[in-house]
């Protein structure tokens, strides 16, 4: 019962392309030669199929009590399926399908929905609440533009009612009964909410809603609404500037300008204190460290390219400040210049620049910017030196030893690959990292970093079957990561193919065969019984032993194992009984009774009625039936035609 490669060598089951209706407690039972239960009870596994969650949709309803109700819409309802809310990024505490606010408490703060069950997640799109607005004249409800907000009427309309909407002070939509007198039908809801699509700035304002019943009276104050449309925060820039105290200042350059963009700072990846446009750090303390830049505003954030500061340099004459081949580096003199001051700068032991007061003497003016630094653009590798400034005042007096500047330009490292050529003898695969010189390895599985540090890396084939492996290069301006490969010493066996030879008269050779190259690979054979016949690639047996036995290939290496289809000799046919009858009107009888492997057997017999005539068109009678008797003895091969 069932199909032969449902289960793998070692008899565990194998369940492919899972469906519900495939959820069920599988138990094994496992009953010896001698018939006997040798496992007792194996342990069973109960499995439940799942469909993944959906992402799911989040609905928001005002109520009457200043509340605000979030619904969570997961797509399937079912036991199995879990609730999580956050809001402002923080996880509450409610976990039910339904969420329910103080407006006053979420103003302004998105909240989303997560939902799992045990085998997916999935998260919802943020919602902002429009149900409540402060009474502050500056606070707001924002929107971006070019999205879509609808202004909720917190009254249950009649249709007698007769409706306005407010901007500011001017009436934008007003409809009496049922007739539109200004604005457009499809501008309010069923409701009587205000829809704004499309938004624009100039849409900012104060949304108040009218409410005139049939008496003529105004039902009273209903809620207003302040809406600020913002334009969402581009990429902001980093500009950096060495100042005299041996600091830094890193200025972040976001595009626009108002009260409700927010600045926040990182260094190499740990975010700072400081939360302004500007930041100021001790150079020394930035070394070769990445500085980046987030600006936000209530509906968007934009994160900013690294800068790295190139206003200190370590004394040491073994340390570089690294820059990136095709990059520009700027060198500060660390001196305040003087119009009247000449101004040198010397590579290693070269003049490279000299100007003297404002007269350009070596190399081009707009090589050094106003304060007197050194620009250096389109970086090669032979740009690489100690840069030194050089400043005499109008007295022809050396102001000093300025600092210098020791600039080492490197190559961005390429992309590494990895292989794994090597699986040796004893079951380890290695892995090699294919990199440049003087570049730093570190190894990745699974996308965690590993300890080793070298160019190979070697695990144990068996240990590591399904993972994956990477490695990441990188040199002080630069760093990548390889594509991730696996092991491919043992791979997923394909299904072998049993091929039939006839050797010699009497023998037949079965050959297991598979497609591609696999190490380690261990052959069985198996008869229909399912008893072991032998081990190897080949199978060889006398062919009458085999005649009608039809054998199997089992192939496998330590992750799987496949079975080959059926295959049967061809070399010698089986013995077959025919029975045929050959009648000339009904006079003689011959029947074959059998034929086994050369020769064929017959049983003759005539019968002879009493009207039966002495002659057959001339010839004697007992002519035809001697010459029947005489192929009683004839090679199987031959073919008997009447």
């Amino acid at each position: 019962m069932g199909k032969n490669d449902a289960v793998d060598s070692t008899g565990s089951l194998k369940l492919t392309q899972l469906t519900k209706d495939k959820s069920g407690r599988y138990r094994p039972e496992v009953i010896n030669e001698d018939g006997m239960n040798v496992g007792g009870d194996l342990q069973s596994v109960r499995l439940c199929v799942l469909d993944r969650v959906q992402k799911p949709s989040v609905t928001m309803t005002c109520t009457d009590s200043d509340s605000v109700s979030f619904t969570c819409n997961p797509g399937q309802k079912d036991n199995t399926v879990r609730f999580e809310w956050t809001s402002a990024e923080t996880q509450l505490e409610e976990t039910g399908e339904i969420l329910i606010k103080r407006a006053v408490d979420v103003v302004n703060t998105p909240v989303v929905c997560r939902v799992s069950n045990p085998i997916s997640f999935a998260i919802s799109d943020p919602v902002i609440q429009n149900c409540f607005t402060p009474s502050s004249q500056d606070d707001c409800v924002y929107a971006a533009t070019g999205s879509s907000l609808t202004v909720p009427l917190r009254y249950e309309l009649k249709e007698s009612d007769n409706l306005k909407w407010f901007k500011d002070t001017s009436v934008i939509f007003y409809r009496r009964r049922k007739q539109v007198i200004m604005g457009k039908n499809d501008a309010v809801d069923s409701n009587g909410s205000l829809k704004l699509t499309q938004l624009t700035k100039d849409k900012s304002g104060r949304y108040r809603p009218e409410v005139i019943n049939e008496d003529g009276i105004n039902v009273g104050d209903l809620q207003s609404v302040r809406l600020c449309v913002l334009d969402r925060v581009q990429k902001p820039s980093v500009t950096m500037t060495c100042t005299d105290s041996d600091s830094v200042s890193f200025t972040c350059n976001a595009g626009q300008k108002d009260n409700t963009v927010r600045f926040e700072w990182t260094s190499a990846e740990t975010q700072l204190e400081e939360t302004g446009e500007i930041l100021i750090k001790r150079a020394v303390d930035v070394v070769n460290t990445p500085v980046v830049c987030r600006v936000s505003n209530p509906i968007s954030f934009a994160i900013s390219d690294p800068v790295i500061q190139n206003c200190f340099t370590p004394s040491s004459q073994d340390d570089c400040v690294y820059a990136a081949t095709g990059s520009s580096f700027t060198l500060h003199p660390k001196h305040e210049l003087k119009e009247s001051d000449s101004l040198k700068w010397i590579k290693d032991t070269r003049v490279i620049f000299y100007r003297r007061q404002k007269l350009v003497i070596t190399g081009e003016n707009y090589d050094v910017d106003s304060t007197g630094s050194l620009k250096l653009t389109q970086l090669t590798k032979d740009m690489s030196g100690r840069y030194r400034p050089e400043v005499i005042n109008e007295d022809g007096i050396n102001v000093g030893d300025l600092q210098s500047v020791h600039l080492c330009v490197l190559d961005r490292v390429q992309k590494p690959t990895v292989t794994t050529k090597t699986c040796t003898d004893n079951g380890h695969v290695n892995f090699t990292c294919s990199v440049g010189q003087n570049e730093n390895i570190t190894w990745l599985m699974d996308g965690e970093m590993l300890e080793e540090k070298g160019k190979t890396l070697t695990r144990v084939a068996k240990d590591v079957l399904n993972a994956n492996f990477s490695c990441n290069v990188s040199n002080p301006v630069s760093s990548e990561i390889s594509l991730p490969v696996q092991q491919n010493c043992y791979k997923p066996m394909q299904k072998p193919h049993v091929t039939v030879n006839c050797t010699g008269e009497s023998e037949v050779t079965f050959t297991c065969s598979v497609s591609q190259k696999y190490n380690n690979l261990e052959f069985k054979w198996f008869n229909e019984e399912n008893k072991l016949q032998g081990s190897g690639e080949t199978l060889t047996r006398k062919t009458d032993d085999v005649v009608n036995t039809r054998f199997f290939c089992n192939v496998s290496n330590s992750i799987s194992s496949e079975i080959s289809d059926p295959a049967a000799q061809k070399c010698s046919k089986p013995c077959k009984y025919y029975f045929y009858q050959l009648s000339i009107q009904i006079v003689m009888t011959l029947t074959i009774l059998h034929s086994c492997h050369d020769k064929i057997y017959f049983l003759f017999s005539c019968f002879i009625p009493k009207a039966f005539p002495n002659e057959l068109f001339g010839i004697s009678i007992w002519v035809f039936i001697g010459g029947g008797a005489g192929t009683c003895h004839v090679l199987c091969s031959r073919q008997i035609i009447l």
